[in-house]
């Protein structure tokens, strides 16, 4: 598993990762051993593998998860800024991110909280 820059040259060649995502906001999402955890385009480990489930950065805040369901947000070091309490999230996109918690549905901010609550009311699982 590596990283080749826009010439397909490589970048840097890790031979430690199962897999790995594009860069987004300077770091990659990789695994190592079924954790999720985020390196630099320099291959320095930024957050060290310990999620069962992670999105890409958007806006600083990638979706995450160390359980089996409930996603949160967290920071460049790993830790939750938006604790893992819903059910779905999206991408953050200027400012807002769609999510799911106990069968409705809804926008947050960054700050994690509920600016505007949806009227459908989701399936339950």
């Amino acid at each position: 598993m590596g990283w080749i820059d826009r010439t397909g040259i490589v970048a840097y060649r890790p031979a430690f990762y199962d897999r790995g995502s594009p860069f987004s906001e300077g770091l990659a999402a990789v695994t190592v051993e079924g954790r999720y955890g985020y390196v630099d385009r320099h291959g320095s480990m930024r957050v060290p593998p310990q999620f069962r489930f992670v999105r890409s950065f958007s806006e600083g805040l990638p979706a995450a998860s160390n359980r089996l369901s409930n996603e949160g947000f967290i920071n460049t070091s790993g830790n939750f800024v938006i604790p893992d309490r819903f059910d779905e999230t999206e991408d953050f996109h200027e400012g807002l991110c769609w999510v799911a918690i106990r069968r409705t549905d809804g926008n947050i901010n960054g700050a994690g909280e509920m600016i505007w609550k949806g009227n459908r009311r989701l399936p339950e699982c």
